[in-house]
């Protein structure tokens, strides 16, 4: 797990002066993903690529397929944010019975095959029962991972990590280069800003739809 860490550490260094997104140009790029069915990135046409065929699925269509999530009810899979079985997996891991949490966390796929939390926790238990970062959920996870850090930096409000479902923002501190030693967090308007023992601050804004 040690590789894959460096790795988004690593991905998340090369991010830090990328230009942001804001959540309002994600909410428009959803919106038209769900409703315009004229176009080639229709929510039932990506799902079919990807039941066909994932490694056909573009950046775009991660990008998509996760920020779609941020619509309340869901549209498209399960919610996975107040799930007992996800809890479950998360600790089955922490109690390293890493054969259980990937037979829980691919159970939980079938579910939502984008939830970033189960995908994190399947990539880990199977990275420490069989040594394998070569499969298709830590392929998964790392394109969702890029496309989360696409949206800022995180270092200031303007440039906010932008995340669809609450609990994302814990699970990207830990993929980033943000000391996370005694680090706590607290709501500054539509921020959720986390800080640590040397006083730095981590930005977060939850994209949320309610239709």
């Amino acid at each position: 797990m040690r590789a894959i860490l460096l790795l988004f550490i690593l991905l998340f260094s090369c991010k830090t002066f990328a230009q942001s997104v804001s959540g309002e140009q994600i909410k428009e790029n959803v919106t038209a993903f769900l409703t315009d069915s004229t176009s080639a990135d229709h929510w039932t046409k990506v799902k079919a690529i990807f039941e066909q065929n994932e490694e056909a699925l573009t950046s775009r269509h991660f990008f998509l397929l996760y920020y779609a999530q941020g619509v309340k009810p869901s549209p498209t899979y399960t919610s996975l944010e107040v799930n007992a079985e996800r809890m479950q997996l998360m600790h089955y891991v922490r109690a390293k019975r890493y054969k259980k949490a990937i037979e829980l966390g691919e159970n939980l796929m079938q579910e939502n095959p984008f939830d970033l939390t189960t995908l994190v926790y399947l990539s880990m238990s199977l990275d420490k029962l069989k040594r394998n970062t070569d499969n298709k959920y830590y392929t998964r996870m790392r394109q969702i991972v890029e496309a989360i850090l696409s949206t800022g930096d995180g270092r200031t409000p303007e440039t906010a990590i932008k995340v669809a479902n609450i609990g994302d923002d814990q699970v990207m501190l830990g993929l980033t280069d943000f000391k996370t030693f005694k680090a706590s967090f607290k709501l500054v308007g539509p921020h959720v800003v986390w800080e640590n023992s040397s006083g730095e601050n981590l930005y977060f804004e939850h994209v949320m739809m309610f239709p």
